[in-house]
């Protein structure tokens, strides 16, 4: 039995903040967790689950985005300057957060196999830096890997209602779809169209541990963040 993992790094890490706000993610352990899940609580040992690639998805701190921001600055000192302040802070915790995504990035490759980063560069608009095409992208590796019968069992880290379509086209191609996430980050959709669903509400402390680490301050959390 093949498996592919497909995770949309913003809806997992929001849906650990609704269990606790100082919970950071651990990609590294979610490949392990889910194996043994499969294994213990849906009996599947006996069909050899593998485990074929974790994909993840998520929004970058490019090169691209730190320059529009600049640009924007510049454009703001002469045509806007009351602006000027708060792109400025803009661009400082861009940068922060650039650099330690650098850092999360080189960890997560170094710690995990058979993963993939699937990153797009975050978009900067009015001041506003925001993800664009992570749900596209997830949902075309999802139906793709599904037509090239590359994975029986896709487990999907997401709860996005856009994806309910893809879904349920994989479903037909006669793949199971499983879903992890919290259910207040889950469209009702999705839960009724997916064949299971792993709530990480009622996971217990040792299972969450494998899967994120307690952050204790709020300075520590921001600086290394994914995205």
């Amino acid at each position: 039995m093949k498996v592919m993992i497909f995770v949309d790094h913003q809806n997992f890490c929001q849906s650990l903040w609704r269990i606790d706000r100082h919970r950071q993610e651990k990609i590294s352990g979610l490949s392990n967790f889910v194996m043994e899940h499969l294994n213990a609580q849906l009996n599947w040992a006996k069909y050899n689950p593998r485990l074929i690639r974790n994909y993840i998805y998520t929004g970058e701190y490019a090169d691209t985005t730190i320059g529009k921001i600049k640009k924007d600055l510049e454009i703001a000192k002469t045509e806007k300057p009351k602006f000027v302040g708060a792109i400025e802070e803009t661009l400082k915790n861009s940068l922060r957060r650039q650099e330690g995504q650098k850092k999360a990035f080189e960890a997560i490759r170094n710690n995990s196999s058979f993963l993939e980063i699937r990153a797009k560069p975050l978009q900067y608009s009015r001041g506003r830096i925001f993800q664009k095409g992570i749900d596209v992208q997830l949902a075309v590796d999802l139906v793709s890997h599904a037509y090239l019968n590359s994975y029986d069992v896709a487990v999907v880290c997401s709860g996005d209602v856009d994806l309910i379509e893809s879904i349920k086209l994989v479903k037909n191609l006669g793949k199971k779809v499983i879903v992890i996430s919290h259910p207040e980050n889950t469209a009702s959709a999705i839960l009724k169209e997916c064949d299971y669903f792993i709530d990480l509400s009622k996971l217990n402390e040792e299972q969450l541990n494998g899967i994120s680490r307690f952050v204790e301050y709020e300075n520590e959390l921001e600086s290394i963040k994914i995205n």
